[in-house]
């Protein structure tokens, strides 16, 4: 696994948030109670220059494997300065099947979610 750290200016992110208010798809921001959420902790009010880390991983079919390669991108991303990761899509699984995936799938508020927001808490970071 690598990680790849770059820095970006921010010119002004609540104009995300207004763009995300009037878009016409489902968002994770279903209402204005969680958009306000995020307003509040400041996720789209930053200015400036923000730190982020694109990770890259050869997902396998054991999520414990997984979990212990994106905890260490965790670590590195969170060493050299980083507020945000990005991880590749299916970081937590990939199954040799589609039965096989099938099997491991769970409800997004699941035991594997679960770790990976306790994961960004610990160590500081917005995993993307």
């Amino acid at each position: 696994c690598t990680i790849i750290i770059i820095t970006i200016k921010v010119v002004h992110m609540q104009m995300l948030g207004r763009a995300l208010s009037r878009t016409p798809f489902k968002t994770p921001f279903k209402n204005p109670i969680q958009r306000a959420s995020l307003h509040s902790q400041g996720c789209l009010q930053a200015m400036g220059k923000v730190r982020v880390a694109i990770g890259q991983m050869t997902a396998k079919n054991d999520t414990q494997h997984n979990y212990n390669t994106c905890k260490q991108l965790c670590e590195e991303a969170r060493a050299k300065g980083a507020t945000m990761l990005f991880l590749p899509e299916c970081f937590s699984f990939i199954g040799a099947s589609q039965s096989e995936s099938l099997m491991v799938a769970e409800p997004l508020d699941g035991p594997i979610m679960h770790k990976y927001q306790d994961l960004a808490r610990q160590h500081g970071l917005w995993l993307s």
